[in-house]
């Protein structure tokens, strides 16, 4: 049974560097070595409460995928670092990341959320469209590749 938990303590912590250096290295052409570490030693941050957050898929004692969350401007957060591990893909995982990334986004009050995602990553592209994500206009530098750009209004900010 998978369970999605807000990184907390030391184990969880180094489940999700693991996680994003699998991602980056995965997919990221752009990233020197020194990049990379300095995000993974940085991490929690930038996905911190009380405006982000970082949530881990567990498969048991497993850490299988993980996805973060960030303020861009007033009402618009970033979906970032989806990624689940190859050996755990096809499972649903991807999509109940996703699911959390939007109720919290909704909970934390923001209208509309944002992400990119790399033109070869086609079942990404298929997921975050069956969840109602729309293209949109690049709103940010591209971090990995070519990037395709997406938005999705998740309700009225509540003051």
């Amino acid at each position: 049974m998978i369970e999605i938990n807000h990184i907390s303590g030391a184990h969880a912590l180094a489940a999700a560097r693991d996680l994003i250096r699998a991602h980056i290295e995965a997919h990221s052409q752009a990233h020197s070595e020194t990049a990379t570490a300095a995000l993974l030693a940085a991490l929690p941050a930038p996905y911190v409460p009380p405006a982000g957050g970082l949530w881990i898929a567990w498969d048991g004692r497993d850490a299988a995928g993980c996805i973060a969350l960030q303020p861009l401007t007033p009402g618009v957060a970033e979906v970032k670092r989806m990624y689940v591990r190859p050996v755990s893909r096809g499972q649903g995982i991807a999509r109940a990341l996703a699911q959390r990334a939007i109720v919290e986004a909704r909970a934390l009050g923001y209208e509309r959320l944002r992400l990119g995602t790399l033109t070869t990553m086609h079942a990404a592209q298929n997921l975050y469209a069956s969840l109602g994500f729309r293209p949109i206009a690049a709103y940010r530098a591209v971090d990995f590749g070519d990037t395709l750009f997406y938005e999705l209004e998740i309700g009225a900010r509540v003051v």
